[in-house]
């Protein structure tokens, strides 16, 4: 495997636990809060990273793996908070089930071949993209939402809603 996946792999790997230490950096009664203007609160963060991981990621690579160059359709994302009313759901659970759902992704893309990962699919106007791609993605989109959830707490410090 190329260095640069593994690294990949590996960074993807430490994240739920990176997730964990911030959540606890949000009292349980403020779960919900967001500053005007902010896309997620902590539970709406976690709860996206819950359903893209057990509902985008984890299929796309089961189905590029058994298929040849599956066709993905949109996953809306911002969509879902609303539909799936993030804001009411129990931010433990859905911890717990990112967790579960990245470690079987984590440990599918240790275990797969260069041939398994350049095996490609087509997503979001991206044609014939390979596996070892949608791990990079998978950082890209861990790295967007740290910088969101660091702003979020950062925030709710300065507001005086968050100790610390």
């Amino acid at each position: 495997m190329d260095a640069t996946v593994q690294s990949w792999i590996d960074t993807i790997a430490g994240f739920p636990d990176w997730l964990a230490a911030r959540v606890q950096d949000v009292p349980a009664a403020h779960y919900t809060w967001k500053p005007e203007g902010t896309e997620f609160s902590m539970v709406e963060h976690v709860c996206h990273l819950r359903d893209i991981e057990r509902m985008e990621y984890y299929p796309h690579i089961a189905r590029i793996l058994e298929e040849d160059r599956p066709l993905f359709g949109d996953f809306y994302r911002s969509k879902l908070a609303v539909e799936r009313k993030y804001q009411k759901q129990e931010l433990a659970r859905a911890l717990e089930t990112h967790r579960t759902f990245r470690g079987i992704n984590v440990a599918t893309a240790r275990g797969l071949t260069d041939a398994q990962l350049a095996k490609r699919g087509t997503f979001g106007g991206v044609e014939g993209f390979p596996i070892s791609q949608a791990i990079e993605w998978m950082t890209q989109h861990d790295a967007n939402h740290r910088a969101q959830i660091e702003t979020l707490i950062a925030a709710g410090r300065g507001a005086g809603v968050f100790p610390g």
